[in-house]
């Protein structure tokens, strides 16, 4: 029987070649499982190195302080939720930010400055430059390579901050000086054109807004004895709203790519409905012989799902192997790096996502289901007898 399955459906004895009528539908099947599998496991990896990226500066989960109301009752308030926050082992790092002038050998130039509460936990991060390790005082600064190239500084170059963000008289006070002690690499321009200090609180003595990120999320319990404390100046937030458009895109990405991998998917299961509909056209008196021998409609059309199986699970599998051979390339070559550059963009591994390989599974196997449906139809209306007249 196997023999038979074999010769009648899938190998041509007398060119000893693979049918089309199963190699055509084979490769579609594997090259749309293979586009699905491999353009997820691109954005995948993709994102969660972006997420690792901006998690360095911006939790998920945060808090927007406005410090003029909230101090507006009792002027300790602040220092009272950052130690409630503390205490709860809420809190990942806090931070305000401002626009400020600096100077390199007089020439002016403008940037956004981080004044960060706890500069030491913030050298901890994967994107810094430079490995070795200067000493780190209130006055050290970390520079943006961007900001670094723009300003044509350079390591334990000591940049002067001339002015708060007065456009009108930038040799307005504080003069103040900060020793470079690295350099900060990480794609995103909103933080490679930035600087990172120590945060000083005459440097930020007229800012009104304070971030604080969480590493996890508030429990109601605590939510509610925070907000029934403190009843205005504080905005959370739940998700990185400052890059949801960025995120939107990549998911747009994901959609866009699965639909083109379930289009070729799915013009596999017309090739497939075809030739079992031709096929059973053709062998009309090959199917009414072996139902003479004593083989019933139901058993043929299980010969044509199983041939239609075939062609879904191998053309699926060799999908799946050859993605997770591209991951494992990648690893050791960086084949990823060819086609993005990774001075332009960021240097990721490839994930393929369990869930991902399931999906494409089940549309797979569904789809083969449905390019099935009619064939066994057809086969369930054959006349036997009709059928051995027209052919003889």
């Amino acid at each position: 029987m196997i023999n038979f399955f074999i010769k009648f459906f899938i190998y041509n004895d007398d060119i000893k070649l693979l049918k089309s009528s199963f190699l055509l539908p084979f490769l579609t099947t594997m090259i749309g499982s293979f586009v699905i599998l491999l353009s997820f496991s691109v954005m995948e990896g993709f994102s969660k190195t972006l997420k690792e990226t901006i998690y360095t500066f911006d939790k998920q989960n945060s808090l927007e302080i406005n410090k003029e109301i909230i101090n507006n009752e009792n002027s300790n308030n602040l220092e009272i939720l950052i130690n409630f926050l503390n205490d709860k082992d809420y809190i990942y790092n806090i931070y305000e930010e401002r626009v400020m002038f600096f100077e390199n050998q007089r020439i002016p130039f403008v940037g956004k400055v981080y004044g960060l509460y706890d500069f030491d936990n913030f050298l901890k991060n994967n994107f810094l430059s430079l490995n070795h390790k200067n000493k780190i005082t209130p006055k050290s600064c970390i520079i943006g390579h961007q900001q670094l190239i723009n300003a044509n500084f350079n390591i334990n170059d000591n940049i002067n901050f001339v002015s708060f963000s007065d456009f009108n008289n930038i040799s307005s006070i504080p003069n103040v000086e900060h020793k470079i002690v690295n350099v900060l690499k990480t794609n995103i321009p909103q933080y490679d054109n930035s600087l990172f200090i120590p945060y000083d609180s005459i440097l930020f003595n007229k800012n009104i807004l304070l971030k604080i990120n969480l590493n996890k999320k508030i429990e109601n319990t605590d939510l509610l004895k925070i907000q029934s404390k403190f009843k205005n100046g504080i905005t959370f937030f739940d998700d990185l709203y400052m890059f949801n458009d960025l995120f939107a895109a990549i998911e747009f990405e994901k959609i866009s790519y699965m639909l083109f991998g379930f289009f070729i998917i799915i013009i596999s299961s017309i090739m497939v409905m075809g030739y079992n509909i031709s096929s059973i056209l053709r062998h009309a008196k090959s199917i009414a012989l072996l139902q003479t021998l004593g083989l019933s409609k139901k058993n043929i059309s299980m010969l044509y799902l199983l041939f239609s199986s075939s062609i879904t699970i191998c053309g699926f599998c060799l999908a799946l192997f050859l993605v997770y051979l591209f991951i494992y390339f990648d690893k050791y070559f960086l084949i990823m790096d060819y086609i993005f550059d990774p001075e332009i963009y960021f240097n990721f591994n490839l994930i393929i996502n369990s869930n991902i390989i399931l999906y494409t599974f089940i549309f797979n196997i569904i789809s083969m289901l449905i390019s099935t449906i009619l064939p066994m139809y057809k086969i369930s209306k054959l006349d036997m007898i009709e059928s051995l007249k027209v052919r003889l």
